[in-house]
């Protein structure tokens, strides 16, 4: 199918945010994290193995930057969010979804560089708002038919006496700029069951799809319901469905 899929998923830590991704197809899926902390499911060890000489065709990828680190003749010293996806687009053509971790640690990475805090050049914020749209929301950075998941802590603000959970953003640059979650039809937040709701992790964690108490949540109508159980694997086979099914709408 033509077109980039791309689900923005929001929460706090420990909600269920990685332990979505356990039931893709490592087999077509590229991870691109932050941090080299393990994925919190069984075998994900095995299942996803960071790229290296040792393992040339690795399915995890680690970067802490936005952008790359250039010397004066443009040599790439450090890789950047961007080169890690050109690399999936042009050398992984068995990529059918990537997944983009822990956003919010790039975001942190950038604003918490000594240049960056000492600096005091205002213009530093909307240089920082252009790179998180050119390494991250942009859907021409990827490839026609791929499936795009950006993972993003969250966080509560005020607006208009209402107390709102959204994406985690450094200051008032990324809302005032772009306003990232302007960029994606379908934001899901996670949802935990209290445990004497629920026992099993597979029946207490959950997705919102929609607004709901608070939430900043979006998704096509009719595609789901309310809740949808935390599987990162049914969400976008899902998508996929609902945007070929040629029913007319009710």
């Amino acid at each position: 199918m033509s077109g980039v899929i791309q689900v923005g998923i929001v929460g706090r830590p420990s909600t269920g945010k990685s332990y979505s991704i356990r039931n893709l197809d490592p087999k077509t899926t590229f991870i691109i994290t932050p941090n080299k902390k393990d994925l919190p499911f069984r075998g994900s060890a095995a299942k996803y193995q960071f790229l290296s000489k040792k393992s040339p065709k690795g399915n995890r990828g680690y970067c802490k930057l936005l952008a790359a680190v250039e010397d004066e003749d443009g040599k790439i010293l450090q890789k950047g969010l961007i080169d890690w996806i050109k690399y999936v687009n042009e050398k992984r053509p068995e990529i059918k979804t990537i997944v983009i971790e822990d956003i919010t640690h790039f975001f942190h990475a950038r604003t918490q560089e000594i240049s960056f805090r000492k600096s005091k050049d205002w213009g530093k914020w909307g240089d920082f708002a252009a790179d998180v749209l050119n390494a991250i929301i942009d859907p021409d950075l990827y490839r026609d038919g791929v499936r795009v998941v950006h993972i993003y802590h969250s966080e509560v603000v005020e607006q208009a006496g209402e107390q709102i959970s959204r994406i985690m953003t450094q200051g008032k640059a990324l809302n005032n700029k772009i306003l990232p979650s302007s960029y994606y039809t379908y934001m899901l937040h996670t949802k935990v069951l209290h445990t004497d709701e629920a026992d099993d992790p597979a029946e207490q964690f959950w997705f919102i799809t929609n607004p709901y108490d608070g939430h900043d949540c979006k998704s096509s109508y009719g595609c789901f319901p309310l809740l949808v159980k935390n599987d990162l694997n049914s969400v976008l086979d899902k998508i996929e469905k609902y945007r070929s099914d040629e029913s007319p709408e009710e």
